[in-house]
């Protein structure tokens, strides 16, 4: 619970208003007011009740901006304006209403009184259409990395947690996280867990879907903000530069790699001959050997996949599935189904090289070595890893067929 966005913007916002709330009661003890009429006390009383209106929800937004910014990667900047007119309302307006309206329920004299509450609540409704309709109003925030995050986490505990002036020692981690704030590293390619859609980072950092048929809406509206791309699901630039047939789509990384997503096997082998990078929700076959390739196997290992790569050459996976870590709703996926040290795609779980995973695509099956064998005296039964079967003949490998080429240009 402490992890979820709930509790931490709960905790942020009501933290934010009592440490607020002691700053103003320490300035109004050094600055008495001054002594005024009936008439203008009634009308600063009046004033102060908007102002501190205004106040509060600047002070809640600011105190919850950052863990919405890191939870939904949305920023709402005005915010305070349709809150400024909206809080009154539900105030003066929907609970009295509310509250008088349940007391008369038992005298049948309630009608009126709900009829009252729905004003109030159709204004609500239209200041916010009026807010939401600003250009600007939502905001898209890129993810924000661990480290930066934390330090800005701490300057707003120690704010709020601190009364007296060892409060602005917020300003040391507040510091720290400008200086870790940058723009954030993009992933090139986006990959979901079924190896059936991907978004590839293309010309000018404008990510682009790969998909056969029509993405999925609501994976696209999470990844989408969480890669500062602020385009609804729906948008048609999301195709632009990239080619679909009803087996499989291509496109170009913004260094020029060909992606290919491929879901027919009649089609595989062509996207391994021609593509850079390959993407499928089918097995890997022989065509795809030396390739950088992701396939089931990858898949029902590893789940959804975000790769960085400085180059060709050098890849990153983050992936949402820990094979290292067992949970007893997951079925075990065995370690010879790990498809990226096999096809060119680094395996997140392994420090090995480059030559060590030259070593598996020649098709070595036994890794204990013959001094070792020597060692113990005997010929004892190795450790045999053993890659999926690549088909490697028009009898096994549906591949092997005349390909279609209709997605390439």
């Amino acid at each position: 619970q402490m992890l979820g966005p709930s509790f931490q913007m709960s905790y942020a916002a009501v933290a934010g208003l009592i440490a607020a709330n002691q700053v103003w009661k320490d300035w109004r003890a050094t600055h008495p007011a001054p002594q005024r009429g009936p008439l203008a006390s009634l009308s600063h009383k009046i004033l102060m009740s908007f102002v501190a209106i205004g106040a509060t929800t600047l002070v809640a937004t600011l105190a919850t901006a950052p863990f919405s910014a890191y939870h939904f990667h949305r920023l709402n900047p005005y915010g305070i304006i349709g809150n400024s007119l909206g809080i009154p309302m539900v105030s003066l307006i929907v609970m009295p209403a509310a509250v008088i309206g349940t007391l008369l329920v038992p005298f049948g004299l309630d009608g009126v009184v709900w009829h009252v509450m729905g004003v109030g609540i159709s204004g609500m409704l239209i200041v916010a259409q009026w807010v939401a309709g600003i250009e600007n109003a939502s905001v898209t925030a890129p993810n924000m990395e661990g480290p930066a995050f934390a330090m800005l986490v701490i300057a707003i505990i120690a704010f709020v947690a601190l009364r007296s002036s060892l409060r602005w020692l917020a300003l040391v981690p507040f510091g720290l996280w400008l200086v870790q704030l940058q723009a954030p590293h993009l992933p090139d390619l986006v990959i979901d867990p079924t190896g059936r859609m991907a978004l590839a980072r293309g010309e000018g950092g404008h990510y682009r879907v790969l998909a056969v048929g029509t993405p999925s809406r609501f994976t696209l509206s999470q990844w989408l903000p969480a890669l500062g791309d602020g385009r609804a699901p729906s948008a048609a630039s999301l195709r632009e530069g990239v080619r679909c047939d009803k087996f499989g789509c291509v496109g170009r990384l913004a260094d020029g790699r060909l992606v290919a997503l491929s879901t027919s096997p009649d089609t595989l082998r062509e996207d391994c001959r021609r593509a850079d990078i390959v993407i499928t929700p089918l097995r890997g076959i022989a065509a795809c050997e030396g390739k950088r390739l992701l396939d089931r196997g990858h898949f029902d290992r590893y789940g959804a996949t975000r790769i960085m790569t400085a180059n060709a050459a050098e890849w990153r996976l983050d992936t949402s599935l820990d094979p290292a870590i067992k949970r007893p709703w997951r079925r075990p996926v065995a370690q010879h189904q790990n498809p990226a040290a096999l096809t060119g795609a680094s395996d997140p779980t392994s420090s090995a090289d480059d030559a060590s995973r030259n070593k598996r695509l020649q098709g070595h099956d036994a890794y204990q070595s013959d001094e070792s064998r020597q060692k113990s005296g005997r010929a004892a039964k190795s450790l045999r890893i053993r890659p999926p079967h690549m088909p490697d003949s028009a009898g096994d490998d549906p591949a092997l067929i005349p390909p279609l080429k209709a997605h390439y240009p």
